[in-house]
């Protein structure tokens, strides 16, 4: 078959036209995907918007501040509301101040002797007569009586009232006294120098059994012409204790002038003395183990 060649006779050369690509998008292609790009880029610089904008008020609140009653109602003054009043807050009740009390001293005093263990309490305005002082005269009375019936006895202490105790009355002394005697046995203490049975002259004292405070006591009562004294006896620690209580006139005077208020109530201060009276164990005197030797011999047969 013959191939005949076209000339183009009219001077103008024809156009050759580009066989299409099929792999070459076309003009409409090109836009879409310009416009679907442009989309997405829209799309995601929003979403980083939004996560930029919810990051900063999570960080940052914005804080609403409310309108004043000014901007809302114009030409209206604004009144600031009345403060209100804090209550104050209760106090505590003050405590009342402490009054300052001033101590009360004691009394009275107490004598103690740590060698037989006697000791009582007495008035700390008594006069106290310790030492060779008992053996010395009571304001006219003379030295401190004993009344044991074996010698041996000694002072320990004596105790003088002062003068207001019996006012106006004819008296020159009142005392306590306490007197020891480790030589005798426990039979002789219950006995008294003043009274003698033997002696039928006149009326006799005679001993009773008397309890004060917690002591047991053979008592008996020295009546002179110018003294009264009450004399009480006790056996323990192997000594015999004498506590002896009275009261004497001027010289030349007359017990029997006192009058009897005033006698017992001298007596009733002596007496609350002697109420006061302990006697603890003591030192046993070495005299009185060996006079009481005998007596255990003789208890013996």
């Amino acid at each position: 078959m013959a191939h005949f060649i076209q000339l183009n006779l009219g001077g103008n050369a024809p156009q050759k036209t580009a066989p299409a690509d099929p792999h070459r998008p076309s003009q409409s292609d090109r836009k879409t995907v310009i416009f679907g790009g442009l989309s997405m880029v829209a799309l995601v610089s929003g979403l980083l918007l939004l996560v930029a904008n919810g990051c900063s008020k999570s960080e940052k609140p914005v804080a609403m501040s409310q309108p004043s009653q000014s901007s809302t109602n114009p030409g209206t003054a604004a009144v600031s509301p009345a403060p209100t009043a804090t209550p104050a807050a209760p106090q505590a009740p003050s405590k009342p101040a402490k009054k300052k009390t001033a101590k009360k001293r004691p009394s009275t005093v107490t004598f103690a002797d740590p060698t037989y263990g006697v000791s009582f309490r007495y008035p700390k305005n008594y006069v106290l007569k310790a030492g060779d002082e008992p053996h010395l005269d009571l304001a006219g009375l003379g030295p401190v009586q004993m009344n044991f019936v074996q010698p041996g006895g000694t002072t320990l202490v004596a105790i003088e009232l002062p003068r207001d105790s019996y006012p106006g009355a004819d008296i020159s002394s009142a005392y306590f006294s306490v007197n020891v005697n480790p030589s005798l046995t426990p039979a002789e203490c219950t006995q008294f120098a003043s009274v003698d049975p033997d002696d039928g002259d006149g009326p006799q004292a005679e001993v009773v059994k008397v309890k004060a405070g917690s002591l047991d006591f053979d008592a008996t009562e020295d009546t002179l012409l110018q003294s009264d004294a009450r004399y009480y006896h006790v056996f323990q620690n192997g000594t015999c204790y004498e506590f002896g209580l009275g009261m004497g006139t001027m010289k030349d005077g007359d017990i029997a002038t006192v009058s009897e208020n005033t006698y017992y109530r001298v007596f009733d201060k002596l007496e609350k003395i002697l109420n006061t009276v302990k006697i603890q164990p003591g030192v046993v005197p070495e005299v009185a183990t060996r006079a009481q030797a005998p007596a255990a011999e003789d208890s013996k047969q």
